[in-house]
């Protein structure tokens, strides 16, 4: 992305635009069009992205193949986009330099969808179910510390089993992972629940 298409007005020390905002707008669309193969987000997109960006809950019901990995994919990319000259940008808040999001889905088959949509988007997308675990097991990697550290996966999907044990609880207690975490997201069929970062308790303070 060029500096120039993507650089904002100076501003003066005021206190950080919400990113429901003109502003906030402008951005999240500039990344899209220049991220994604979307010309512009739906209405029934934008609204969410926004809301996630804010850090605020969002309750989206919507049919299936309605494009909903969009709220998965730009709060992602928005904030990695800014990362990469956050000098430009002071007027924005809440950007997150390794930003990562969590999906709770109900099924593997659906983790593994999901991931599979978020990686033709070029977000790096994990489906943490057995059969990854089993393939870390054998191949003697720390999947624990891979995903705590930020550095390998932007969003990962997980099931509410999963998501109880002590690899995953180990993983919400990490500083790094909880300064980085981006949102989180509930959902199955038409209904999906998601709530930025600030409205998550994570367990570091």
């Amino acid at each position: 992305m060029s500096d120039a298409s993507m650089r904002s007005p100076s501003v003066s020390s005021e206190a950080p635009h919400l990113w429901d905002s003109p502003t906030g707008r402008s951005i999240v669309n500039r990344v899209v069009q220049e991220r994604t193969s979307w010309e512009k987000l739906r209405p029934g997109q934008e609204e969410p992205i926004l809301r996630i960006l804010d850090g605020k809950p969002t309750v989206v019901c919507t049919a299936t193949s309605s494009g909903k990995s969009a709220l998965f994919t730009v709060p992602i990319m928005v904030q990695q986009e800014i990362s990469k000259a956050p000098e430009d940008f002071p007027e924005m808040r809440g950007v997150r330099p390794k930003a990562v999001g969590i999906v709770i889905t109900p099924t593997k088959g659906l983790a593994r969808n999901i991931a599979d949509s978020l990686c033709k988007q070029g977000v790096r997308a994990l489906a943490y179910d057995r059969e990854t675990i089993a393939h870390a097991a054998r191949e003697r990697i720390d999947l624990t510390s891979l995903i705590s550290s930020c550095e390998h996966y932007d969003v990962i999907c997980v099931d509410p089993e999963h998501l109880g044990s002590k690899d995953w609880i180990k993983i919400l207690e990490s500083p790094i992972f909880c300064a980085n975490l981006s949102f989180v997201c509930v959902g199955h069929g038409w209904r999906w629940v998601m709530a930025g970062a600030e409205a998550w308790a994570c367990p570091v303070q």
